[in-house]
């Protein structure tokens, strides 16, 4: 017995030694400390790099694309702005008496010439991109404001192809053409043409013609726009030959740069500009086209805009992560040596006291003595060595932490009980929870009786008894409405305005639901009333321009929720087949003939939409309808109808249906069109309102 305590007095004694010169333990934890210190940051500090730089490169990639994507439906309602606003100037000239006089008389032209050249000078000295104000009669050039030379009736001219160009350019809508000069330089105009408008009409051999330069166009409206710090904006021009198509793009004074030098290259060699983030290395490409004209805007975007911001973020982030990782072992070295020091001395004093507990030279003389041993000592006065660090870490708190075991205990079965009683108020948390919850059914269940009672009130709103042919009503009608929510807010109605006209309309408010419902309820009393009270006021049916400025005007009173919908409204006379219609913002209808031919009912813009502007001004459209013709109606919810691959439906498969299926009964037409959005939809959620409206004239109805 006396030999292995010998022994285990002497293995206490080495390690007691290795622990004063602080070796074993000042080793591995200082060294594990400082290396695994080092590691974390490392791990973090890459971590950190990698998620920052790749977040900004996703944030700054996508913030590129929608600020191109912006750019490009600003620039293009500019431009669109800017071709209505000379559009309206060039119809307003086509009435100037000046502008008849010299059509007119060929004799009296030179006189008047000069009066209407002062008239033009005083329109167009601040527009630099009109190029030339023309008046064309019989094929020939009566009168030219600005650079008359461009223009020659000369065969061995250049400016003679201008003229034949200009002459060549339709009278409605817009072209481009080429203008050549004698020094051999070519650039294009933007050809807007127009017959003169006198009180009988348009005259067919007599034209104003307005040539906007598109150099001076580009330079003054879009030249100066950026997009991001390198990219840019231009104008161009898709020409289409027996070659194929082309792309011209005005020269750009303002840029320049790698993203130029490649967009030139792309252009040249790829000919039509498409986005693209892999096939080219310095710019993503973007276009929109302007609609019924060779015209689009294309938007440029750097990639360097993208990546420079994110390679400086990320030298940022390693030049931070170096010096807080050289910072971090420096402070590190000097404070785990005082961090390390309570902990070595705790280990010594613990040896120290298991050794003086078995060291029999220790306790011998005490027995003798009459003092106590060190165990007794613990014992009767609670303190040794063991428990006297004085240390404000963790180490000199876990001496005290025995002491506190016991308070714990008792606060620990404290707790208990507090935890019975809160036990309890969950209990009674939960009923009055579950309360709730069965109050909160309730009120869906009501909620829901209430949405279905209102559908079925706006249903019944629309017509859904449809009058069978007679020779008193000669038309075949049916439609159908069904809204996206319970409630939607699409709306169609037809009625007799007198005995031989009958009123149709399809309209879609700009909202869903039940706002929108109301809304179309109110339109649909608004036309009626409107109908009626022209009727019995004048003894005549009214136009349609007329109850459309009626109806929007109330629409637009007390409008706070800036609600507006888009409406065709037409009137027909059942015994003549005359069409009388005007379009506030809705899309056109088509009109179907007995053999097949689809048209829109008219080429005309449609107006603003009801409830947006009180004093809008809308037109009116007649149609002759022929034996057979129908009229086919429908909101947007059938070409946008979308399937679970995000295609829609689209504007071709609806044109194509009708082709296939003109010669049915409205009915039929109607409810097969609605089984075939229905099958390409799938199971895909119905988004939008859909409402569907056919009309046929059956005129041997009336013999």
């Amino acid at each position: 017995m006396t030999t292995t305590s010998s022994q285990e007095q002497i293995d206490l004694n080495r390690r007691n030694s290795g622990l004063k010169t602080g070796g074993l333990v000042n080793r591995s934890i200082r060294t594990k400390l400082i290396g695994g210190t080092v590691v974390i940051v490392l791990i973090i500090v890459s971590l950190l790099t990698f998620v920052l730089a790749r977040s900004a490169a996703d944030l700054l990639e996508k913030e590129s694309s929608n600020q191109l994507s912006q750019l490009l439906d600003q620039s293009t309602l500019i431009l669109s702005s800017f071709l209505e606003t000379n559009e309206a100037n060039l119809v307003l000239w086509s009435t100037e008496p000046l502008v008849h006089s010299v059509a007119n008389d060929p004799a009296l032209a030179a006189i008047f010439a000069l009066g209407l050249n002062d008239y033009f000078e005083t329109h167009v000295s601040n527009k630099p991109w009109i190029r030339n104000v023309v008046l064309v009669k019989d094929g020939t050039v009566v009168f030219a404001q600005h650079a008359s030379d461009d223009l020659s009736t000369d065969t061995a001219t250049p400016a003679s192809a201008n003229l034949s160009q200009l002459l060549a350019a339709p009278a409605e809508g817009l072209s481009v053409i080429r203008l050549a000069s004698n020094d051999g330089a070519e650039d294009r105009a933007i050809v807007m043409k127009r017959p003169l408008l006198d009180e009988a009409g348009p005259k067919e051999n007599a034209h104003i013609v307005l040539l906007l330069d598109l150099d001076t166009v580009q330079e003054d409206l879009f030249g100066q726009i950026k997009a991001g710090t390198n990219g840019f904006l231009t104008l161009a021009v898709e020409e289409r030959s027996s070659a194929g198509r082309s792309l011209w793009v005005p020269p750009n004074r303002n840029i320049e740069g790698p993203e130029s030098i490649e967009f030139m290259q792309a252009q040249k060699f790829q000919g039509f500009p498409a986005r693209s983030g892999e096939e080219y290395e310095s710019i993503v490409v973007d276009h929109r086209a302007l609609a019924d004209t060779p015209l689009m805007m294309i938007g440029v975007a750097a990639t360097r805009d993208v990546f420079e911001p994110v390679t400086k973020l990320v030298l940022i982030s390693v030049i931070c992560g170096v010096v807080a990782i050289f910072a971090g072992g420096v402070s590190l070295f000097f404070f785990s040596g005082r961090l390390t020091a309570p902990i070595r001395e705790l280990t010594a004093r613990a040896h120290k006291f298991a050794s003086s507990r078995l060291d029999p030279a220790v306790s011998s003389p005490a027995l003798e003595s009459g003092q106590p041993t060190p165990a007794e000592a613990f014992d009767t006065n609670g303190h040794t060595d063991f428990e006297e660090i004085d240390s404000q870490d963790e180490v000199g708190e876990l001496s005290s932490v025995f002491r506190l075991l016991d308070q714990r205990t008792q606060e620990l079965e404290h707790a208990n009980s507090l935890l019975g009683k809160r036990n309890q108020e969950i209990d009674q948390a939960m009923l009055a929870l579950q309360s709730t919850q069965d109050e909160l059914v309730t009120n869906l269940s009501r909620l829901e009786r209430e949405l279905a009672t209102a559908r079925e009130l706006q249903l019944s709103m629309v017509p859904s008894v449809f009058p069978p042919l007679s020779s008193t009503q000669p038309v075949d009608i049916y439609a159908i409405m069904e809204p996206a929510r319970e409630v939607g807010g699409d709306l169609y109605d037809f009625f007799y305005a007198d005995d031989d006209t009958i009123c149709f309309v399809v309209g879609d408010v700009s909202d869903k639901g039940t706002s929108a419902a109301l809304f179309m309820a109110r339109t649909r009393s608004l036309i009626r009333y409107a109908v009626n009270q022209w009727r019995e006021t004048t003894g005549q049916v009214p136009d349609a321009l007329n109850i459309m400025a009626s109806v929007n005007k109330e629409l637009c009173q007390n409008n706070k929720a800036r609600m507006f919908v888009t409406l065709f409204l037409g009137f027909l006379d059942v015994k003549t087949g005359v069409l009388k219609c005007s379009n506030a913002g809705h899309i056109t209808p088509y009109l179907i003939s007995k053999g097949g031919v689809i048209d829109p009912v008219s080429d005309r813009r449609p107006g603003i939409p009801l409830g947006v502007e009180r004093n809008s001004a809308y037109r009116d459209v007649t149609r002759q309808l022929k034996e057979g013709d129908m009229v086919f109606l429908y909101s947007d919810g059938i070409p946008e109808a979308m399937n679970a691959e995000g295609v829609f439906f689209s504007q071709e498969k609806l044109r194509a249906h009708l082709r296939e299926a003109h010669a049915d009964s409205p009915r039929e037409i109607i409810t097969s069109l609605r089984e075939n959005v229905s099958e390409f939809v799938g199971a895909t959620d119905q988004y939008d309102d859909v409402t569907l409206f056919a009309l046929r004239w059956h005129p041997e109805q009336l013999n």
